[in-house]
């Protein structure tokens, strides 16, 4: 019965009740320096996102390379302003920027900002990555993306592929051995069945906690 109640607790609670923001436990100076940054430019620098797009073939003078660019701009808009912050999403093309070219002139960048705070970003950030990579790429250019929010996705879902392949390969492993120590299957499987219950009631306590407290999953 508790280990139910538990497996219940963590397939409601659990994913409300973790995060992947990092916060500082002290005020080291990169904090200082980051708040400094954040006080002068009066708006959330964790918020900021940047989309890459780089041609081999062409540069930013090319009539192709503008439209792509100027579709793919359009196709991001359409993420405002729920996912989004309306007027953030700036473009060569738009600004006449040069800073927003590279030296070569064949990488151009789109930055924008996200809605909400840096929490609300990590929650949209997959449905604004999946626009990106959906929208028809030519095989003469290569769009990428980084900012706060996809470094923060990025690194979960790394770290979840990590965890399930560490532990398939640790528990074919441990069976093994428990197999071979015990020489019956049976009994090398009851200190797994015991691990596995174990987890599942420490993770639904988890997930408990994490409805006042949240917790980090990354």
């Amino acid at each position: 019965m508790i280990f139910v109640i538990c497996l219940l607790l963590v397939f409601r609670l659990l994913g409300d009740s973790t995060t992947t923001q990092a916060k500082f436990t002290s005020n080291p100076d990169s904090k200082q320096v980051e708040d400094l940054i954040e006080d002068l430019r009066g708006e959330d620098t964790h918020a900021r996102e940047i989309v890459i797009v780089r041609s081999e073939s062409m540069t930013v003078d090319d009539p192709e390379f503008r439209g792509f660019v100027e579709d793919l701009t359009a196709e991001i808009e359409t993420l405002v302003p729920a996912i989004i912050q309306p007027e953030t999403i700036v473009s060569f093309y738009r600004v006449g920027d040069p800073s927003l070219v590279s030296k070569d002139r064949r990488t151009t960048i789109i930055p924008l900002r996200m809605s909400g705070d840096l929490e609300a970003a990590e929650d949209n950030i997959e449905e604004f990555r999946n626009l990106v990579k959906g929208f028809p790429i030519p095989d003469s250019f290569r769009v990428l993306q980084v900012g706060f929010g996809s470094v923060a996705f990025e690194t979960n879902e790394q770290s979840q592929e990590d965890l399930v392949r560490g532990e398939s390969i640790g528990i074919l492993i441990a069976l093994v051995i428990l197999a071979l120590v015990f020489g019956a299957l049976v009994a090398a499987l009851m200190p797994i069945l015991i691990a596995v219950l174990s987890i599942v009631i420490a993770l639904g306590i988890a997930a408990l906690i994490g409805q006042i407290w949240q917790l980090s999953s990354s």
